[in-house]
């Protein structure tokens, strides 16, 4: 893709057009550099079953705490099924934004963690097929 500014022209033209990409979903706009690196939206997330945008949901209420939780409204996914839920306080004056911070730490936690595993699994897989390969 390149630029009006770039495309050489005669005379050269004054118009600048301006490479940026947004979410349609939050309506976040970043500069086409980071999107390409980013590839989606950090603020929104998506379902893992059918990539709609989850939206966060009161899973239950007891007393003064309230348990939240990720769901699709397309597909019905819930990340309750993974695990994945966060326990607040009604009280709070920003009971969304710390719902979603609590969320998302959850969520990289459970990818870390998922890293990890797949890392442990795949180095078990080649000191095998080492072993394998030094047998035969």
């Amino acid at each position: 893709r390149r630029l009006s500014s770039s495309i050489e022209r005669v005379p050269p033209s004054t118009l600048t057009e301006v490479d940026s990409a947004y979410c349609p979903q939050c309506l976040s706009v970043y500069d086409a550099i980071s999107a390409a690196k980013m590839g989606r939206c950090p603020n929104c997330k998506q379902c893992p079953v059918c990539e709609s945008v989850l939206a966060i949901s009161e899973l239950s209420a007891e007393g003064n705490n309230v348990t939240l939780h990720y769901k699709c409204g397309y597909c019905t996914w819930s990340s309750d099924e993974s695990g994945i839920v966060a326990t607040l306080r009604k009280e709070s004056k920003d009971a969304a934004q710390v719902a979603s911070d609590e969320l998302k730490k959850l969520v990289d936690s459970k990818l870390k963690e998922m890293e990890r595993e797949t890392e442990e699994l795949f180095t078990n897989m080649v000191r095998v097929w080492g072993e394998k390969a030094k047998e035969a």
